[in-house]
């Protein structure tokens, strides 16, 4: 019969005891470690990891001195909308009529928008914009005339 040798047994205890310790150690020491007990001025460039650090890590001092020199000037951008104006048209229509409301943008400037309305009541309208000008159509169902107003909103445009 063989006889079971303990000799090995507390190595291997050891062993074990030290894979245990050195394993959770280091998340023990993490946890412990705070800013408090960091001297001012003792962390250097090498002990941060690249990429880690945030604009919000920093002051706002420190933020704004990063900022470099400013570039050249672009190239000048397209002239864009000038000579805005709100251009409007009345027509009178019967009661119980249909008609239409035509207002043209001058010389040449493109519609920007617009719409249209009976200046009363509350019948409604079809509202058509083209590039130069809103055509207001409506039927009037009173048995009054009222007014229907297009209005286009005009300007060059280059």
């Amino acid at each position: 019969m063989k006889t079971l040798s303990l000799r090995g047994l507390p190595a291997v205890i050891l062993l074990a005891l030290t894979i245990v310790v050195s394993a959770t150690t280091g998340a023990v020491a993490g946890n412990l470690i705070t800013s408090a007990d960091i001297r001012d001025n003792t962390i250097k460039s090498v002990d941060v990891h690249n990429g880690t650090l945030q604009p919000s890590d920093f002051s706002g001092a420190a933020t704004s001195s990063l900022q470099g020199p400013q570039g050249p000037q672009g190239p000048q951008g397209p002239a864009g909308v000038s000579g805005y104006e709100r251009i409007t048209f009345d027509t009178t229509v019967a009661g119980n009529a249909s008609n239409s409301s035509t207002a043209t943008c001058p010389g040449g400037k493109k519609v920007l928008g617009g719409g249209g309305f009976f200046t009363s009541g509350y019948d409604g309208v079809q509202i058509v914009l083209n590039e130069g000008s809103v055509t207001t159509y409506g039927h009037n169902s009173s048995g009054a005339s009222n007014t229907l107003r297009a209005y286009a909103v005009c300007a060059n445009v280059s």
